[in-house]
């Protein structure tokens, strides 16, 4: 790039709490719970994000859009300059192992609502647990995508799949899927992908943007700096931004979740789940952390820009 200054994206997979905890429908404090998502978790992202003069590019399920709240939230976030993505319509977790006719459903139903949303179609996909197949990119090829980010070249995954599938909620999960073999072999830099040769370069297809990964293929994104001492963190994350061509950094609404405001009397099932009863200063602080590191980097970007300055603008 010369002189200029890397780019940067910074994206969400808005996993609603109404999907990731299945708690649509369900009572708290007498009244039908309401998914902060949309409201107070995403007014902290932008509070946030806007002190860093960046986009976000933001990832979602597409029957969270049936809620007019919901869809009048969305509009104003395109409208303020963030790119809107698509997130399969009811996020199964195993994309990857299913028809194809059940996989263009997933993808067509929720492209369809985004794009009555905000006026236009989307341009980005990303899969529910990164779960992704030759199918999935000729589907997201005929819809006229742009890039898909659904691939995540690590073997951590296999380990994070297990975990979840331990989980009462998610115990049919499959630990082995169709694209197993990508967590160990996948290129870990962007590339063009056809359905005939999904993990490696090609010269024409898709453009994908694989999860980033730093030394022995450690994935980076925001779960992970709960998850490990901010030093060993801080080590894997500045290692993976400089041998990264581009990078973007996933976040989740849980990483600004305040478990007091937003979800008050959690039970004992929900609380267990990673960072959720971290307090929300400790989020924050967290994720400025990260940003502060990042806006040293480059400039922040939506994904649709950082993929067409890789593939489209040369």
């Amino acid at each position: 790039m010369g002189d200029k200054k890397r780019l940067i994206a910074l994206n969400i997979n808005f996993d609603s709490l109404a999907e990731c905890l299945k708690l649509s429908g369900i009572e708290v404090d007498s009244t039908f719970f309401v998914d902060p998502c949309f409201f107070a978790i995403m007014d902290r992202f932008n509070r946030i994000v806007s002190e860093y003069n960046a986009p976000l590019s933001i990832y979602l399920i597409g029957k969270d859009l049936l809620a007019s709240q919901h869809r009048n939230q969305v509009k104003k976030w395109s409208e303020k300059g963030h790119e809107i993505g698509n997130h399969s319509w009811s996020h199964p977790q195993s994309l990857s192992n299913m028809s194809s006719e059940d996989i263009r459903l997933e993808v067509k139903q929720a492209h369809d609502i985004i794009s009555e949303t905000i006026g236009h179609p989307p341009k980005g996909f990303i899969a529910p647990a990164w779960s992704t197949s030759p199918q999935l990119i000729q589907i997201l090829i005929e819809l006229g995508y742009k890039y898909d980010t659904s691939s995540i070249p690590s073997w951590v995954q296999l380990a994070a799949l297990a975990k979840l599938k331990m989980k009462s909620k998610f115990h049919n999960i499959p630990l082995f899927r169709k694209d197993f073999m990508s967590f160990f072999k996948g290129c870990t830099q962007p590339y063009l992908a056809t359905p005939e040769n999904l993990w490696q370069p090609n010269l024409h297809g898709l453009a994908v943007l694989p999860l980033p990964t730093s030394q022995f293929r450690i994935p980076i994104w925001h779960t992970m700096s709960f998850l490990m001492l901010q030093p060993v963190f801080d080590y894997f994350f500045r290692h993976s931004i400089e041998q990264s061509k581009v990078f973007y950094y996933l976040m989740h609404p849980l990483d600004l979740l305040d478990p007091k405001v937003d979800l008050p009397g959690l039970s004992k099932d929900i609380s267990a789940i990673e960072r959720i009863n971290i307090p929300i200063e400790k989020k924050e602080a967290l994720l400025r952390h990260s940003l502060d590191i990042l806006s040293r980097e480059g400039e922040f970007v939506t994904m649709d820009e950082l993929s067409r300055h890789i593939f489209y603008e040369k």
